[in-house]
């Protein structure tokens, strides 16, 4: 194996969303943009197939995470900074390797940091909280340090046009849409004269389902697994979304959203949102015809979108990634000199 500037640990699957893995590769770009060699450490096979197009990977062989811990300390010798993005698993590895060189990117804090760089972009101040375990950690936090595609920082710089009333709407759930939002929603939506592109990923277990509740609706569109999310986002007038990690590429656009959280720490991230001035909730509780013709109503109010459109793109910049890929890059030249 040769030397690499960066390693990248990180993973999909079971509680870890894409989003934490398609923000690594926007990382990645970032750093191979300004030369330097960046390889993806991982274990789920799933991964390899998008990773050969783009970067080197190393497949961990171990099967609890302590020996996956134990492999990485022994690639350290060839890595001069470990970026770890593993919710729920971060403390484990700071703690094992803290006298490596790791990065962490963690987005609900309440935990222990004994990395060197700690990178919290969460618009949630209580999301902020760590106990730091050694001296030399720095912390940069808030969501100025949120890593945005490139695709969605393109997109966002294109002027947006309102539409009254909202024509065409957008479901996205994550690839796995565990609570089964997409159809709960579709339910409501079907006998609506609306637009519907649904978006699912492949480990949707509930895509038969979907399939069957759209056959022969000429109004609705399923796309599995798109590679312009960014552009199909774009072209809509209204999304409903969760508020995991794409709320705030739906911020960064400034498309109006209705959030449906799926769980408490995307409910703190919609409040904030919504208190912002982006987004209105509509919590899985109340999903039903009445609660979403209000929320809609709301949203089409005179000048509701406008403000909406303004304030996702103040809370998101679109420059988290150049940000980070400098506080990495000045890291790294301080070890090289």
């Amino acid at each position: 194996m040769k030397n690499y500037d960066f390693g990248i640990r990180v993973e999909i699957g079971n509680t870890v969303g894409s989003g934490h893995y398609f923000r690594c590769i926007a990382l990645a770009e970032e750093l191979k943009k300004r030369k330097k060699s960046v390889i993806f450490v991982i274990s789920n096979k799933k991964i390899i197939i998008n990773l050969k197009k783009q970067f080197p990977y190393l497949l961990l062989k171990s099967k609890t995470e302590d020996k996956k811990i134990e492999e990485c300390r022994d690639l350290m010798d060839k890595i001069k900074f470990l970026i770890i993005d593993l919710p729920e698993k971060q403390e484990k590895y700071g703690k094992k390797l803290q006298d490596k060189n790791i990065v962490m990117i963690n987005d609900v804090g309440k935990q222990n940091v004994y990395s060197k760089i700690l990178i919290n972009g969460s618009i949630v101040k209580k999301f902020h909280n760590y106990k730091i375990m050694n001296k030399f950690t720095k912390l940069f936090i808030g969501s100025k340090y949120m890593i945005i595609r490139k695709k969605f920082i393109i997109e966002r710089n294109k002027k947006k046009i309102i539409k009254k009333p909202i024509k065409n709407i957008l479901l996205t759930f994550g690839g796995s849409d565990e609570k089964d939002f997409t159809r709960k929603v579709l339910i409501i939506l079907l006998k609506k004269e609306f637009k519907i592109t649904v978006v699912i990923g492949p480990s949707n277990k509930n895509k038969q389902k979907i399939k069957k509740l759209i056959k022969n609706k000429l109004n609705l569109n399923l796309v599995i697994d798109p590679k312009n999310i960014a552009t199909l986002f774009s072209k809509q007038d209204l999304i409903i979304s969760s508020s995991g990690i794409t709320i705030y590429e739906l911020a960064c656009l400034g498309i109006p959203t209705i959030m449906i959280p799926a769980n408490n720490a995307q409910k703190e991230t919609a409040k904030e949102m919504e208190k912002k001035g982006f987004g209105k909730i509509l919590n899985s509780s109340a999903l039903n015809k009445n609660n979403f013709n209000k929320i809609l109503s709301q949203i089409e109010f005179r000048g509701t979108q406008k403000n909406m459109i303004k304030a996702g793109k103040k809370i998101i910049d679109g420059k988290g990634v150049e940000r980070i890929a400098n506080i990495l890059e000045k890291s790294i030249n301080l070890q090289n000199t």
